[in-house]
């Protein structure tokens, strides 16, 4: 049978008989002229392409209990193979004039393709599902119907989707055999061996056609046009095996695990700004002391874990790739680092969404900025003062009548307002409305200390205002974190750990009742009789922050710090708002990261600065942090989720003063010790009963 006449039946025909016709011994006598592109296959009216049908959700390889539901994901895998026979059958079609051998391997994949196919409907039969009941997608036809010519099909075909297909067709190996259809599963492995000689196939054309200037995985990216990129030659297990059996080179696999980009979803933008109170505090973009420069840069990279894998971080300089493979071996997917806002100007992309917004900040977006992406945050830029959180924490005790909750507060406008608190209040707090990091503040306890009179002057006459509040006797503090939108969600709860002056030093992921001594376990379950008082408290306080906050026009994340304290009574008592954060936090982050711990395991997150390397021994935090992974030991996995182990979070040989760490384990304890291990002391965590 000539090729092109085989070809033609499977790209014409409108029957399945038509397209799983086997061509026998084949000739390529009359490859003819090159053909136009068609709009679609033509196919059976169950199975046509039609972009306006309403798309069918992939169940996924946690759905296949029921024969029914195995049958409907082979459905899918059923419309890939003909999709991509179909699109071989374009290509012979379109490019008549490609090398002979190249158009023969075309010819002996298609075979390979209807086998597969007849495989899957076999399966699907047995299932009681047949070809057709699940409207298909047309994606692959779109994606390659129009490419240019053979180096960019095979770009797209044999080194995207059939790359990507090594580890789909593994992992669902592996999931029907748990789910105990062994049939089905050595369906898959069948297509998996030959997906290998596929891969080979494209790669050894590829390699042929592309520039001998630029390597396989520069060329392949190149080779790329939207919506594909590399991010969909993987799985979501890369399988290196499979990828050497192929023929691809180390380097190649190496730049694969860590490439990240959206595969068409416009990525949300994130970036760093921890400066954003102060350009509030001080109503203008003023550039951050050196100190804040510095850390912003050691610590650019953790909004990663703010968002999806398919969002983008904007950071001064990409990562290192060895400090984002070993995010990978901890089971973390890197999003796309970005170093210059103007690479992203020309594709789309979704919500700007930087640490916090005030003046200035948007600077960091360059031309993403434009074009009404930027919110009017004025309008919420008071929601950082300390003053506006105390309104709020007014309120709700007004309309929260419970004898368990407590908390007083006092905005004083001059001086004689402060010092007419201090006498209801002889040990209290001074705040500047706006501070943070546990600054701009003094604590006055019977008496001036020396500098704390002129702080007061200083602080009234710069803001018009300060917020005095009696000392409270901590027990423990939390924060809810919270999404506001059109509605605002409840992430979670957040616990921070901080040194002698209120400065972030880590967090605690896991539960939040992880560590507590019994009497805060009981105030927080009313004694037994309010069990849910955790929970709903959180809601009660996300709503009604989110409320407030959504009022302002604002929009994204924030935290609201909590604080159970003891009262002169001695009995335990809940401040609801001790602090409002319009913007991301540490415990966001710690939130995000908390997402991928393997199930029952725990975590610390720290900061480790440069005076703690100098007093463990270091020269720079980067190799106090690489002693501590080092002596953890690799990273510990659990169905793909981190268990144990020390991970960088920043990278550290990029860190001039601060790198984030991650230490993973069962318990607080082993936490702890790993970290100790190599000199990381986290101050405040030895105050939890670690271990328990």
């Amino acid at each position: 049978m000539e090729i092109r006449a085989f070809a033609e039946q499977v790209l014409f025909g409108d029957t399945l008989d038509d397209k799983l016709i086997l061509p026998g011994r084949v000739t390529d006598e009359r490859p003819g002229a090159p053909a136009r592109t068609p709009t679609f296959p033509s196919r059976p009216a169950a199975l046509a392409l039609d972009v306006g049908r309403v798309k069918a959700r992939f169940p996924g390889a946690g759905r296949l209990e029921s024969p029914r539901q195995r049958g409907e994901v082979l459905h899918f895998f059923a419309n890939h193979e003909l999709l991509a026979l179909e699109l071989m059958a374009l290509m012979l079609l379109r490019f008549p004039e490609a090398p002979a051998a190249f158009r023969a391997g075309l010819v002996g994949i298609m075979i390979d393709e209807q086998r597969h196919m007849k495989l899957y409907l076999d399966r699907m039969a047995d299932c009681g599902v047949e070809l057709g009941v699940i409207p298909v997608s047309a994606f692959f036809w779109t994606c390659l119907a129009e490419v240019p010519d053979p180096l960019r099909f095979v770009a797209g075909m044999s080194l995207t989707f059939e790359q990507a297909n090594l580890d789909y067709s593994l992992h669902y190996e592996r999931a029907f055999s748990d789910a105990g259809d062994a049939e089905t599963a050595a369906v898959l492995r069948r297509v998996y061996e030959d997906e290998v000689r596929h891969v080979r196939h494209g790669l050894e054309w590829f390699r042929a056609w592309k520039a001998p200037s630029m390597s396989d995985f520069e060329a392949h990216a190149a080779s790329l046009e939207a919506p594909l990129s590399l991010a969909r030659a993987r799985g979501m297990a890369p399988d290196r095996a499979s990828r050497l059996k192929a023929g691809l080179s180390e380097d190649y696999i190496d730049a694969l695990e860590v490439y990240a980009r959206s595969k068409g979803r416009p990525p949300t933008v994130r970036w760093f700004d921890p400066s954003v109170e102060l350009r509030v505090g001080a109503g203008r973009a003023e550039m951050p002391r050196a100190v804040v420069r510095t850390l912003t840069r050691d610590l650019e990279t953790l909004p990663m874990f703010l968002g999806a894998a398919d969002d983008v971080v904007l950071v001064s300089e990409r990562p290192d790739r060895s400090f984002l493979a070993g995010l990978v071996a901890a089971g973390f997917q890197p999003p796309e680092f970005v170093s210059a806002p103007a690479q992203l100007a020309e594709r789309q992309v979704g919500a700007l969404e930087p640490w916090g917004w005030g003046p200035g900040v948007e600077d960091a977006a360059g031309p993403l900025a434009r074009g009404g992406r930027v919110p009017e945050y004025s309008r919420w830029s008071r929601a950082f003062g300390k003053d506006w959180s105390a309104g709020l924490l007014e309120g709700i005790l007004a309309d929260w009548d419970a004898d368990w909750l407590g908390g007083e507060v006092a905005v004083c406008r001059d001086d004689a307002e402060v010092r007419a608190a201090l006498e209801r209040w002889p040990d209290a707090w001074i705040k500047a409305p706006f501070s943070a990091s546990g600054q701009g503040r003094v604590h006055r306890r019977g008496g001036w200390q020396a500098g704390q009179e002129r702080w007061l002057e200083q602080a009234l006459a710069g803001f018009g205002r300060v917020v005095v509040e009696p000392h409270l006797d901590a027990v423990f503090e939390f924060s809810v974190l919270i999404r506001v939108g059109e509605s605002t969600r409840r992430l979670g709860f957040g616990r921070s750990l901080a040194d002698s002056r209120g400065q972030y030093k880590g967090s605690v992921l896991g539960p939040l009742r992880q560590g507590l001594e019994r009497p805060v376990l009981r105030f927080l379950s009313g004694d037994g009789r309010d069990p849910r008082r955790l929970d709903e408290s959180g809601q009660r306080i996300a709503d009604a922050v989110g409320g407030a906050l959504a009022a302002l026009g604002f929009r994204g994340l924030a935290g609201v710090d909590v604080m159970i304290y003891r009262a002169a009574d001695g009995a335990l008592r809940m401040r609801p708002i001790l602090e409002v954060n319009p913007r991301a936090t540490m415990g966001h982050v710690a939130h995000g990261i908390g997402r991928s711990l393997a199930h029952g395991a725990v975590g610390v997150m720290t900061l480790v600065s440069s005076a703690q390397a100098r007093r463990a021994g270091f020269g720079s935090p980067g190799e106090l942090a690489a002693r501590a992974a080092a002596a953890a030991g690799a990273p510990r996995l659990l169905k793909g989720r981190l268990s144990g182990g020390v991970v960088p979070l920043t990278d550290p040989a990029r860190a001039a003063r601060f790198v984030a760490l991650l230490s993973a384990g069962r318990r607080l304890s082993e936490c702890r010790d790993a970290l100790a291990m190599a000199g990381v002391q986290v101050p405040g965590l030895d105050g939890l009963m670690v271990g328990r």
